[in-house]
């Protein structure tokens, strides 16, 4: 079996790539899987539910804010939907 470096935007599968999400944990990471409906991101902790798409407080599960505020955006900015750590997956309002 080959090995595959994991590097931001990595092509897993057709459709399937690597989203880094540090902020959580230093080494955090989501799934960009894009459809015929939209682009679904399986976020985990990186957004844990959907209140954190706002984010008006430090979520008590990142270790580095900063990271974590810059995931966030970057999740936000490529999803039409989000599969959270904690809940239902929804739409991303834009």
């Amino acid at each position: 079996m080959q090995r595959i470096e994991l590097v931001d935007g990595t092509e897993i599968a057709k459709d399937v790539s690597v989203l880094l999400t540090p902020g959580h944990t230093e080494d955090h990471m989501s799934v960009l899987v894009k459809t015929e409906k939209g682009n679904v991101v399986i976020a985990g902790d990186a957004i844990a539910d959907e209140s954190f798409v706002e984010l008006t407080m430090t979520p008590p599960l990142a270790t580095d804010f900063r990271d974590y505020d810059e995931s966030r955006k970057k999740i936000i900015a490529v999803a039409d939907y989000i599969i959270p750590g904690h809940g239902d997956m929804f739409e991303v309002k834009k």
